[in-house]
């Protein structure tokens, strides 16, 4: 390439190289199926290959106890915790907890508006600067804590825990 011979032709290989890649991409986009077209082939197999009958509990199938695959649990919470950068462990904390009372709320509006009020305010004061990054990681740290607590108690579904809590939070 540093000849003189092949700098003077340098323009004319780089227009057949380039008509190469164009013929190149035309013949093979012409001998292949489309994406879409194969999106529908593989739908078509799953469809034959796969019956679904329901939800299927693989723990209780197993006999086995369903573990706590909480993204909010100690051991996670402590690496949170020790992060170098702790302005993004507090804005990746700040992330989880909003994941989690969103979830919340499916299940239990009384719990997701009393957890959104306690994160919405350590925010604030964080913002405002009446927190340092540290102390706003702890405070979170502690609602990520309370979260996993706010159990309902032995005997109660989720469900009707939240009905209760509802009741009690009714003044009429």
């Amino acid at each position: 390439g540093t000849h003189a011979e092949a700098i003077a032709v340098r323009d004319e290989i780089a227009f057949f190289q380039a008509v190469r890649v164009s013929l190149i991409k035309l013949t093979r986009a012409g001998t292949r199926e489309s994406r879409i077209e194969k999106q529908a082939a593989l739908r078509q197999l799953v469809a034959k290959g796969v019956l679904v009958e329901g939800v299927q509990d693989l723990y209780r199938t197993l006999g086995l106890e369903k573990p706590d695959i909480s993204v909010l649990d100690e051991t996670f919470l402590q690496q949170i915790s020790e992060m170098p950068t702790k302005n993004l462990a507090a804005e990746l904390l700040q992330r989880l907890i909003e994941d989690e009372v969103k979830a919340r709320s499916r299940k239990n509006v009384v719990q997701a508006k009393e957890f959104t009020k306690k994160l919405e305010e350590a925010i604030n004061k964080y913002r405002n600067r009446a927190l340092t990054t540290v102390q706003v990681i702890e405070e979170l740290i502690q609602l990520a804590k309370e979260i996993n607590e706010a159990k309902p108690p032995e005997g109660l579904t989720d469900e009707e825990f939240a009905f209760y809590q509802a009741l009690v939070q009714n003044e009429s």
